[in-house]
């Protein structure tokens, strides 16, 4: 029970990505209270993660993306499992070469741990999401990942291996939308969320609910790949209303008034 956003952009664009990143966010706000974090990559470098045990209120102001970071995964948890006062467990989480975040939950992450013969990242993570990105780091590919877990998820990956590409995913329950203008692809848990960067950017977005079974590679802001992969055993718990934030309404004021003043 958590929420996810991101973009992909071309290199040398325009746009501001920490303004876009905090109004993604803001967008997401009610979607998880127990951490917040976010991966992000310039054009030519690293995956540089930052993550902290705090709600978006808390953590918003420390959100600063590299200058032309072309790629960004974002993250607000409602924990299930693994406990978010041990950092390791909230999201984006890393697994060898991949990095992600995911909305959902999963049922059977230690035994695909013990079928695969592969250890945790750290001797102090449990959470549940670590098998994607372990199993996709194994595996090669998120839909082949996706096929082995039992439960739901949304999910957004960056890999070493792999710059310059955003991959996205829909396993089931955990709704995906895209919005896309020339050159720009952004994703999010909730259309509300991209209607903020619409309004704040002036773009025109084209919006899409990715189905179920999919799985969509994204390289400078438009899609190369997309492919099925097969959906079977445990969908998940339906996704249930979320309470809303108090705060958000401030937190949304605040980041389109950054984002418009960068525009």
């Amino acid at each position: 029970m958590c929420g996810i956003a991101g973009f992909s952009l071309p290199p040398g664009h325009a746009l501001d990505p920490t303004a876009i990143a905090r109004v993604l966010l803001a967008g997401i706000a009610e979607r998880g209270r127990d951490a917040t974090g976010y991966a992000s990559r310039a054009p030519g470098g690293a995956i540089v993660v930052r993550k902290d045990s705090q709600r978006l209120a808390e953590f918003i102001s420390h959100v600063a993306l590299e200058p032309g970071a072309t790629e960004a995964i974002l993250h607000v948890r409602e924990f299930t499992k693994g406990i978010p006062g041990i950092n390791d467990n909230n999201h984006p989480v890393r697994w060898g070469r991949t990095v992600g975040v995911h909305n959902g939950h999963l049922t059977n992450d230690d035994e695909l741990f013990d079928a695969y013969g592969q250890e945790r990242s750290t001797l102090r993570i449990s959470v549940d999401s670590e098998a994607i990105m372990m199993l996709t780091d194994v595996l090669g590919d998120l839909g082949d990942a996706l096929e082995q877990v039992q439960g739901a998820a949304a999910v957004a990956l960056l890999r070493d291996d792999r710059p310059g590409v955003l991959h996205l995913a829909r396993r089931s329950r955990r709704p995906l939308v895209l919005g896309r203008a020339a050159g720009a692809l952004f994703f999010a848990s909730t259309r509300e969320a991209l209607d903020l960067v619409a309004d704040g950017t002036g773009l025109s977005l084209r919006y899409e609910e990715v189905r179920e079974g999919t799985v969509i590679d994204i390289v400078g802001g438009e899609e190369v790949d997309r492919r099925r992969f097969r959906v079977a055993g445990w969908l998940g718990h339906r996704i249930t209303p979320y309470p809303s934030a108090p705060e958000k309404r401030h937190l949304v004021r605040i980041a389109l008034a950054s984002l418009q003043a960068t525009g």
